[in-house]
């Protein structure tokens, strides 16, 4: 089992769920195109946006199923039931540019009108950075 997972928030180095991923392998920082970002103190959440969009993430390789269920629990989604409305995330898979594997990243996409109510839009679409909204 190996998936790459991308992480924007609280799972980044550095912050306050990181330790979920220790034994996963770090492959790069880079922004990802399509992609705004809200959130406040908390946590953030990403929708679809526009093409002038950009976020900044990091790719993980996860190579343990007890890694990827604690981050499915974490981040309030079902995996054996995708696409229910009662998950608080859905994964979109995409491809980078500069990279053929499929990449799996946590969405906000079930309820996107639900994320002025998690904070403003983070300008910068870096959550390590966002003092500056």
């Amino acid at each position: 089992m190996s998936k790459l997972i991308a992480v924007y928030g609280t799972l980044r180095k550095g912050a306050s769920n990181h330790h979920v991923l220790k034994d996963s392998l770090f492959i790069k920082t880079t922004r990802l195109k399509g992609f705004v970002m809200y959130g406040a103190n908390s946590f953030p959440a990403v929708i679809r946006g526009t093409n002038e969009d950009q976020i900044t993430i990091e790719i993980y390789q996860v190579n343990r199923k007890e890694i990827l269920k604690e981050l499915d629990l974490l981040e309030g989604f079902d995996r054996e039931n995708p696409n229910s409305q009662n998950s608080l995330y859905t994964i979109q898979k995409i491809t980078l540019e500069d990279e053929n594997d499929l990449i799996e990243i946590y969405t906000f996409d079930h309820h996107p009108e639900m994320v002025h109510q998690i904070g403003p839009r983070i300008i910068s679409g870096d959550w390590c950075k966002r003092t500056n909204h």
